[in-house]
């Protein structure tokens, strides 16, 4: 392993432990996890472990590691009331139409942004 990867490897531990400890410790409902990068192989994998799997139902957190303004809208659509949204990377330069109060406020949502992850978080 070269020391590129190896501080790769470092820093995708570090951010994937930093969302594991913004899950919410008493959610009710299932962790969805959007992205198909390393981040999120290794979110998903860690959630397997734990049992915490995918249902039917609506989640009660969702871990959004693409940055994608449309993939952020729907996961905001698609979480269950008093749900969280954990962001692990910015948008792409775009800016995100909500309305804060029907949007967010009215379902009691939480947003957890993470900062200092850019590159490899997808």
């Amino acid at each position: 392993m070269t020391r590129e990867e190896s501080d790769s490897e470092f820093l995708l531990a570090a951010v994937a432990e930093q969302v594991l400890q913004a899950l919410p410790k008493d959610r009710s409902g299932p962790v969805e996890v959007v992205g198909e990068g390393s981040l999120a192989v290794r979110i998903r994998r860690h959630l397997a472990d734990s049992g915490a799997g995918q249902t039917t139902t609506r989640p009660s957190v969702i871990v959004e590691t693409t940055g994608s303004p449309d993939c952020i809208v729907d996961a905001l659509q698609r979480l269950d009331d008093l749900g969280t949204l954990v962001l692990t990377r910015e948008t792409h330069g775009c800016d995100i139409a909500l309305d804060l109060y029907a949007d967010l406020h009215l379902r009691s949502l939480t947003i957890v942004g993470l900062s200092g992850w850019r590159d490899i978080a997808g």
